[in-house]
């Protein structure tokens, strides 16, 4: 019953809707998959954080290589968002989905002196997942 009245919420005329639709089928994670098609089509928003927002909740939905790969720029680009909440779960995603990727390190590296704390220490525990996995 939720995602597809979620879903619907992708198309609303309000941000505040479409991104907490966005955030809730991305929290749902892989039973929220009916909603991939439409979050395709978001991810090709003239809107940054649409983009970004779609391709966080995409990786968490059905992670496949070609999302992860449009969504790692998008997160890079997120850790400079001027909203806290969207710098740290860009850091947090970034740990999951980028340990082989150097741009990745430098930009945790960078948020790791966040002046938030939450994202610093999200930065900083990426930082180290990365590292435990021996990348």
């Amino acid at each position: 019953m939720v995602v597809p009245l979620m879903t619907k919420g992708l198309d609303d005329v309000s941000p505040e809707v479409r991104y907490a639709s966005t955030f809730v089928l991305g929290s749902i994670g892989q039973p929220a998959e009916a909603a991939v098609p439409q979050l395709r089509i978001m991810l090709n928003s003239h809107r940054e954080l649409d983009r970004t927002l779609a391709a966080w909740s995409l990786v968490k939905i059905s992670p496949t290589e070609n999302v992860i790969q449009q969504a790692i720029p998008l997160m890079i680009r997120a850790l400079q968002h001027p909203h806290e909440g969207v710098r740290r779960e860009a850091a947090v995603l970034l740990g999951q989905i980028g340990a082989n990727n150097t741009a990745v390190r430098e930009a945790l590296e960078q948020a790791a002196n966040d002046e938030v704390d939450d994202v610093r220490n999200a930065a900083q525990e990426s930082l180290s997942q990365i590292k435990s996995n021996g990348n």
